[in-house]
């Protein structure tokens, strides 16, 4: 039985006895470089505040997230340690980045110059970490034009370049262009002055990378910012446990008979003298996509059942077969995490485990065992 201050019969459980182990495995397999913590969007679905105030005490000093809203609520909520922010942030939230003592993300000249007179303005310096395209193809400045600007912010009164990084589109399945981006951001921390490049902080390595190319954490690197991996997730490695269960509980169970239907537009058919159907209190609204329908599979007391007709907004049904046996309405249900794998949910609906994970909404109430 679990314990939460939701009335909800569906909710997820987040295990952070397995964040600790995850975490003592990345840190064995990277040696002595340090981790920070990807944290963005409520932590992959898991709670960002909780999951980042279990990190600071297993001594992560440093987070990354995507937004100055997700770093103001870490702040708000007694997270100390260093927070990066991976984007721009618009003109009129710059004062809090100084306010809330955040890192920024330089993403080009233009931008720096903002940061720059911003921070001048309220007789502050701020820290900030240059973002390097060198391959992404996104956010950044050109690896093949970075030498130019960072010698023209070096000296700006306003920005204390503390670091420079670079982000992977494919270290799961590219090695030799991710050596090639490795090799781009070295070439650029090169065009620092020879005293500054010992201080500089250097990460380019996502959760894939730390298992598929070693190079991305070995110096001149400094940093690792897994994100999936953390979480359990990873296409590489079979050390890692998965912190997310999403349950739920039989709410009722009907007996339909032969040629009845089930749910929006009759997409099933019962084709049995009679049906045990178990209706489930979860739905899209709650983070199962309907691209699935008639695709997924539960888990009940170790048995997989099918889910049946549409999913619908707040519930969706699976079928018992002709009997239900000893199920009955308050049985707990997986819907993926341990016994079914995330990866094989997310498949069913054309997803990827991050979209699922962040996919399950804030009407979920997240309940911590383990810590």
């Amino acid at each position: 039985m679990f314990v939460t201050d939701s009335f909800r019969s569906t909710w997820v459980e987040v295990n952070l006895s397995f964040l600790r182990h995850n975490l003592s495995r990345i840190r064995e397999h990277i040696g002595g470089k340090s981790v920070m913590a990807v944290v963005k969007a409520d932590a992959y679905g898991h709670g960002a505040v909780e999951i980042a105030k279990f990190l600071e005490k297993e001594n992560v000093n440093f987070f990354a997230v995507a937004t100055l809203d997700e770093a103001i609520e870490l702040r708000e909520h007694g997270i100390t340690s260093d927070i990066l922010i991976l984007g721009p942030v618009e003109e009129r939230g710059m004062k809090e980045l100084l306010v809330h003592d955040l890192v920024s993300t330089v993403i080009s000249d233009s931008y720096a110059r903002l940061l720059n007179e911003k921070a001048k303005m309220f007789g502050k310096s701020l820290r900030v970490h240059v973002k390097i395209d060198t391959g992404m193809g996104r956010l950044g400045i050109r690896y093949d034009e970075a030498k130019a600007i960072l010698e023209e912010i070096a000296g700006w009164e306003g920005l204390r370049v503390e670091g420079m990084f670079s982000h992977f589109p494919s270290a799961d399945v590219d090695r030799e262009f991710s050596e090639e981006q490795i090799r781009r951001c070295v070439e650029v921390r090169e065009y620092l002055p020879p005293y500054r490049r010992d201080a500089f902080f250097l990460h380019i390595a996502n959760s894939e990378a730390l298992w598929n190319v070693p190079s991305s954490y070995k110096d001149p690197f400094t940093h690792v910012r897994p994100g999936l991996s953390l979480y359990g997730v990873s296409s590489t490695s079979k050390e890692l446990l998965p912190l997310m269960v999403f349950k739920t509980r039989i709410v009722q169970i009907k007996r339909l008979r032969r040629g009845e239907t089930v749910s929006y537009l009759r997409q099933y058919t019962v084709q049995r003298e009679r049906e045990a159907i178990a209706v489930l209190p979860v739905g899209y609204a709650d983070g199962v996509p309907t691209l699935g329908s008639g695709k997924y599979e539960v888990v009940i007391e170790g048995k997989r059942y099918p889910q049946v007709g549409r999913v619908c907004m707040d519930y969706m049904m699976v079928s018992l077969g002709e009997s239900p046996g000893t199920l009955q309405e308050g049985t707990e249900v997986e819907i993926f995490g341990h016994s079914l794998p995330i990866g094989e949910f997310a498949a069913k609906s054309g997803r990827i485990p991050y979209e699922v994970m962040c996919g399950v909404s804030k009407r979920v109430p997240r309940v911590y065992k383990g810590a």
